[in-house]
């Protein structure tokens, strides 16, 4: 009908006797028509391919999510057929040959993007992870710094601590204790002090990495923001019962029974802080009469521990057995309850004595529970703490 039409018009004008400029004019006019709906076509196709090429990489982030990385990456790969040069899509891509057990497929995908892009925040970070993930701890580190300081598309605070906190999750695994105190340390510098979570996170990596003292000052920054957050109390507990400071840690640990009554290791740990502040006799601000007390206490109990399994010993420790022997004579005479409130200078050595006992009979009698295990504990306390003699 086009057709048709153009040649009647042609056939006018030659009749009407029209110039060879209006014959120029209109066939200019005709083309230009042409040109514009063939822009229009290519543009609307373009538009369709780019909305395919979105679908598809929606799809294969949800299968990425979902676990699915056979499935993200055929759609993955399908939605580069429509935007072949995606570097959003090639990245997503390698991600998914990562999951598939495949990472130098995607490593390859992820050299060629970091040579283009060798500052790239993201692209470095995906590098990393493969590093980490083959064992190799020195590359994995490289590009974590990489990432760390690279550039970042969105939210490059909150990115660059979580490459930050990644490497110090690799450096604790591999127990680089040193390398992994440098980062911790510039991690807990960087994460934002209301970010409870992370600040919990960092404090199970410090209390990893042995650094009790750090570990407990992230956790009670957690706790200042959140101080029902269960795995703080339970970090801050715990950790203040290795320290040897079991009133703190009783404390923290009643609020973490009280959220969580079924969580057996809290409850274990939380009667045995209990007992050791009970049996403590080198707490201060104890009366005389008290620290003797609790002396004698401790004395009637080791001397019984050996009583307990002196079935199972039949003369075979004699050492044990002539400590226990000693005790109970000193009980009688030197050590009593009366003379240990009027000499506090024969505490230390009762205690002493205690100690030897509870330390020979954990070797002979099995592992201490309850009321031997706190004694047991206040022992390392007293050794990493001198004591003085009390008055």
């Amino acid at each position: 009908m086009v057709a048709t039409k153009m040649n009647g018009a042609w056939r006018r004008l030659w009749s009407a006797g029209q110039s060879r400029e209006a014959v120029v004019l209109v066939c200019a006019i005709l083309i230009g028509v042409l040109f514009t709906a063939a822009g229009f076509l290519t543009r609307a196709f373009h538009v369709k391919e780019t909305h395919l090429a979105a679908d598809w990489f929606s799809r294969g982030n949800s299968s990425l999510a979902e676990g699915n990385a056979r499935e993200a990456l055929d759609d993955f790969r399908s939605a580069l057929i429509f935007e072949p040069d995606s570097e959003q899509y090639q990245l997503h891509l390698a991600r998914a040959l990562a999951q598939l057990g495949r990472p130098e497929e995607g490593r390859a995908y992820l050299l060629n993007l970091a040579a283009e892009r060798p500052g790239d925040g993201e692209i470095n970070f995906e590098l990393a992870r493969l590093a980490a993930q083959s064992g190799d701890t020195a590359a994995a580190t490289h590009f974590y710094h990489a990432a760390i300081y690279g550039a970042w598309d969105a939210d490059p605070i909150r990115s660059q601590i979580r490459a930050r906190f990644e490497l110090s999750q690799l450096l604790v695994r591999q127990r680089e204790k040193t390398l992994a105190e440098a980062e911790l340390m510039s991690l807990a510098a960087n994460v934002p002090e209301q970010d409870s979570e992370m600040h919990t996170k960092v404090g199970d990596l410090y209390q990893t990495n042995g650094d009790l003292q750090r570990a407990l000052q992230e956790y009670d920054q957690a706790l200042n923001w959140s101080p029902q957050d269960l795995t703080a109390l339970i970090g801050a507990g715990m950790v203040s019962f290795k320290l040897g400071d079991f009133g703190e840690a009783a404390a923290e640990l009643e609020k973490a029974a009280h959220l969580d009554p079924g969580n057996k290791a809290v409850a274990e740990t939380l009667e045995t802080a209990r007992m050791a502040v009970s049996a403590d006799p080198f707490a201060p601000h104890l009366s005389s009469q008290e620290r003797a007390r609790r002396v004698a206490n401790a004395l009637e109990r080791a001397t019984t521990r050996v009583d307990q399994c002196s079935a199972t010993l039949k003369g075979q420790n004699s050492e044990l057995e002539t400590l226990a022997a000693q005790a109970k004579s000193q009980q009688k005479s030197i050590w009593t309850e009366r003379n240990l409130s009027l000499h506090p200078d024969l505490q230390n050595a009762a205690m002493d004595t205690v100690f030897k006992i509870e330390d020979a009979a954990k070797a002979v009698c099995g592992e201490a529970t309850g009321i031997d295990a706190a004694l047991l504990l206040l022992e390392r306390k007293s050794r990493s703490t001198p004591q003085s003699t009390p008055e």
